[in-house]
């Protein structure tokens, strides 16, 4: 048999606030587009192409890291409105440059971004949402070439 328990009686009453609120979803471009830029080094190719960092001069590294500073203050709308920001097709760029993302693991990137710096200088990459994930030094404009309107 069971035993009759004394009901239990709660120590005050606390009326509860507001209401329910509806979860409201972030679209994640519209969210990009007021992030600022951020730098990523997971999948920079130090060595081993002809775009690896190794290759740089002391003196260029400066260069290159005072101008991408200058980037990081941007928004992805404000980054990808600037003149020499791309999105370029990796089925685009060289063979070589196929080849050697291939090599990377890079398969499942549809896009690399390149940043031009100078005439012929370009940093290569990818991007996940506001981070640009460092690739390749390009110093002579190769992983892309182009030739020039008129000539």
């Amino acid at each position: 048999m069971a035993k009759n328990k004394p009901k239990k009686k709660p120590a005050a009453k606390v009326a509860p606030t507001g209401g329910k609120q509806p979860y409201v979803a972030v679209d994640p471009d519209e969210a990009a587009k007021v992030e600022r830029l951020s730098w990523r080094f997971s999948i920079l190719d130090y060595s081993g192409s002809n775009w690896g960092w190794e290759t740089m001069a002391p003196a260029k590294v400066k260069d290159v890291h005072s101008k991408l500073c200058h980037h990081e203050g941007m928004t992805l709308a404000q980054f990808f409105v600037k003149k020499g920001t791309n999105k370029i097709p990796l089925a685009s760029v060289c063979k070589e440059a196929q080849k050697r993302a291939e090599a990377l693991n890079l398969d499942d990137v549809d896009d690399l971004v390149e940043i031009r710096l100078a005439a012929t200088e370009r940093v290569w990459g990818t991007m996940t949402g506001p981070v640009f994930n460092l690739l390749w030094w390009d110093p002579n404009h190769t992983v892309y070439p182009v030739s020039k309107k008129h000539t």
